[in-house]
């Protein structure tokens, strides 16, 4: 177990490539127990990122790693790559919605972000606040971003820049709510049929507007 538990935190946290017999045994453990997400953590980790590269999960797959992701998130342990498992099934609602920025390196200093976001902050400062250290190293800051703005940031540790960046809104979690919404507007706003539609579906199945839609 000693040796197993060092090569998942070699996939995990250094991204080395270990055996698919590694997570076929991680796979069979979580099988057998009554409650999975008991787990070692950096087991449940590496297992839904294993899942997260895989073109497609059977259905004991896909519920397992639902199960494993949503005991992740309520420990706030969420990462880049579980956005990916949003093709398999819905992700909670800040994975679903809000752009990550993640950081890898050291756990023993604190490290800083900046961000601002374009167009509206573009003759302003970046706005610095500590980054959240999510697990060994590994930093994870949540920003929502719609599809009209632009992120820029800029990551410090000590005062010294180890990192920049900017992302687009609309480019990750196509499938999110919020990425969802903001296609609906484009459509009104350029004119294209069925976006009243689409507006009443978006607002049935959403978890905090379906109850007003269903009585209207």
């Amino acid at each position: 177990e000693n040796v197993t538990g060092a090569k998942v935190v070699k996939v995990f946290c250094r991204e080395e490539a270990v055996p698919e017999n590694i997570f076929a045994y991680l796979a069979s453990w979580a099988a057998s127990e009554k409650r999975p997400e008991m787990l070692p953590l950096i087991c449940q980790m590496a297992l839904t990122k294993f899942y997260s590269e895989k073109e497609s999960l059977s259905p004991d797959v896909t519920k397992l790693a639902g199960l494993l992701l949503q005991n992740l998130y309520d420990q706030g342990k969420f990462f880049l790559y579980q956005q990916k498992l949003g093709r398999f099934f819905p992700l909670p609602a800040e994975l679903a919605d809000k752009t990550l920025i993640e950081y890898r390196g050291s756990e023993n200093e604190p490290v800083s972000i900046g961000i601002r976001i374009l167009p509206q902050e573009e003759d302003e400062a970046f706005q610095y606040s500590e980054m959240p250290h999510v697990y060994r190293g590994i930093y994870v800051k949540p920003v929502l971003l719609f599809a009209d703005e632009k992120l820029e940031y800029r990551i410090e540790r000590s005062g010294e820049l180890i990192g920049e960046g900017s992302l687009t809104g609309g480019a990750e979690n196509a499938g999110g709510r919020f990425a969802r919404l903001n296609r609906v507007i484009q459509d009104a706003v350029e004119g294209r049929e069925g976006w009243q539609e689409e507006i009443v579906s978006f607002g049935k199945e959403d978890g905090i507007l379906k109850d007003y839609f269903h009585t209207v």
